[in-house]
């Protein structure tokens, strides 16, 4: 089956910023901007464009885990008396959950630990510990991006902004960044960029800014995307574990029953996994009162 990767990932992250907005109050289009500020640093440093079309993936789906993570602490409040995941516990379980979850994606070039170390610091001062120079390119150019966008409104378009956040990653290199991601990105970010980070840019920026491409993935591998997806959704919620996987496997079976062939039936098990996509949107103290009722 032809899948373009990138833009699949694109759409929903739309589900995904509305987890991260409801568990930690991230602003709206969180993903796409990482993406944005990732694939300008990533040319910059002189990435590939293989390297930079995973990057970009990789960047939509830095915090896939969240809502996995969000059902985890559940359990774990009901056995400690109520008490939360440290910070720390935080940062570990998520990267940790998110880099086993990416695994299941066919990607184009290496990507190993990039989910797991994204929130390492270049001074070793990270949940891992991991210095600059043990921490993947992809992993520090996220990193990066994902500091600036909670830091900085990049609505913002205007010269004063773009020169506070040229001050704050420089004041920060050798801490927070490394020397060769900072020099990268403030040797290269301009005040025209803040433009792209507009919802009504974004899109077109991350369309024309990086090769796409529609490849050939087999039936394992469109199961895989699947069901990730499914699995960030069935978290969302106590109310929704598993479900769409449940569907999904009916689906494909129901499809097989009916002789269809291999594609065929592959199409409907993805379309029994996305078929609540929707439930993403819905803030998990609406859906219980629906429940209740």
């Amino acid at each position: 089956m032809k899948i373009n990767l990138n833009e699949v990932l694109y759409a929903f992250s739309l589900g995904l910023d509305a987890a991260e907005y409801e568990f930690l109050n991230v602003k709206p289009g969180h993903s796409k901007r990482i993406a944005a500020l990732s694939i300008i640093t990533g040319k910059a440093i002189g990435l590939s464009d293989n390297e930079l079309i995973d990057i970009a993936a990789y960047s939509i789906l830095h915090d896939n885990a969240l809502t996995e993570f969000n059902q985890e602490e559940i359990e774990y409040k009901k056995y400690n008396g109520g008490r939360a995941y440290s910070e720390l516990d935080f940062l570990i379980r998520h990267c940790t959950i998110g880099e086993i979850n990416t695994k299941l994606l066919p990607f184009r070039t290496n990507n190993r630990d990039v989910i797991l170390l994204h929130h390492e610091n270049a001074d070793g001062s990270g949940p891992f510990h991991r210095l600059a120079q043990r921490t993947p390119i992809k992993a520090q150019i996220i990193h990066l991006g994902d500091l600036i966008d909670t830091h900085f409104n990049l609505l913002d378009q205007s010269a004063e902004n773009c020169d506070a956040i040229i001050n704050y990653v420089r004041a920060n290199t050798g801490t927070l960044f490394s020397r060769e991601v900072s020099d990268a990105f403030c040797g290269t970010f301009k005040k025209k960029h803040l433009k792209y980070f507009n919802f009504d840019n974004i899109d077109g920026f991350l369309r024309s800014s990086i090769k796409h491409h529609e490849d050939e993935y087999t039936p394992q591998e469109v199961r895989n995307l699947a069901t990730l997806i499914a699995r960030i959704i069935d978290f969302k919620s106590h109310y929704t574990c598993k479900h769409s996987l449940g569907v999904a496997t009916k689906a494909e079976k129901m499809a097989i029953h009916f002789n269809y062939n291999q594609e065929k039936s592959i199409r409907y098990y993805l379309a029994g996994a996305l078929h609540d996509v929707g439930k993403l949107m819905i803030h998990n103290s609406e859906e219980a009162v629906q429940a209740d009722g």
